[in-house]
């Protein structure tokens, strides 16, 4: 995604929220995003985001699912409104 743009700024917004259960954690905040797109289209879109962290022996916590949703957006296709990612490392 990186390479789409010659320009982006991601900042957290407000209403961040952190959750800690044992070994593991959620993490919710609302973002506002404005990038440039190579072709020198803008783009500007706020949205919401949720990340679940597993605490790991050694390794510390590590991001394995993280949810995105675009709640204000504009020039955004369609098919970026709602990103759904498991990670897991």
């Amino acid at each position: 995604m990186g390479s789409n743009f010659t320009k982006r700024k991601l900042k957290t917004v407000r209403d961040l929220s952190i959750k800690v259960m044992g070994a593991a954690a959620i993490v919710e905040f609302e973002w506002d995003f404005t990038a440039t797109r190579v072709n020198g289209e803008g783009l500007n879109s706020k949205g919401w985001e949720s990340q679940v962290y597993v605490r790991m022996d050694r390794a510390g916590w590590k991001l394995v699912h993280a949810l995105l949703r675009m709640i204000d957006f504009q020039s955004a296709p369609s098919d970026c409104r709602i990103s759904h990612a498991i990670i897991i490392s």
